[in-house]
């Protein structure tokens, strides 16, 4: 084992953020990718965040690294005059109705009450029986 556990290091630098990418292997000997991303914040301030990905889950994560890649790639290559935006509604398969012309508020309500659970009304919560007099 290495120094606190690194057996490989390296670095991806772009002119905002570093990337490091550190394989580690823990006490009890199993492997994982450690990958970090370091932001400058201000003159000599950096943030740091981390994320550990084991061995084991390695592949579903390589998988949905690798369609979130391609989808960027295709999304980029797409002329924009041909893309369509997804609503949450299309994506379970349900249909958006007709809302061309409307203004962009009630667009956003009739989206908002299609998807959204109804709540029970604040006045039906907190009605309280008054007590009976005592005669």
């Amino acid at each position: 084992m290495g120094i606190r556990g690194e057996l490989f290091t390296t670095q991806a630098d772009s002119p905002k953020r570093t990337y490091f990418f550190n394989v580690k292997e823990t006490r009890r000997g199993d492997l994982f990718i450690n990958i970090v991303e370091s932001a400058k914040r201000g003159d000599e301030e950096f943030t740091r965040q981390s994320l550990m990905v084991f061995q084991e889950d390695l592949g579903e994560f390589l998988r949905g690294l690798n369609r979130s890649v391609g989808f960027l790639q295709d999304y980029r290559d797409k002329p924009k005059a041909q893309e369509k935006r997804h609503t949450p509604n299309e994506a379970a398969g349900e249909g958006t109705p007709d809302l061309k012309g409307k203004p962009p508020m009630e667009r956003k309500r009739a989206v908002r009450r299609k998807t959204a659970p109804k709540k029970p009304s604040a006045r039906k919560l907190y009605v309280q029986k008054k007590p009976e007099a005592d005669g």
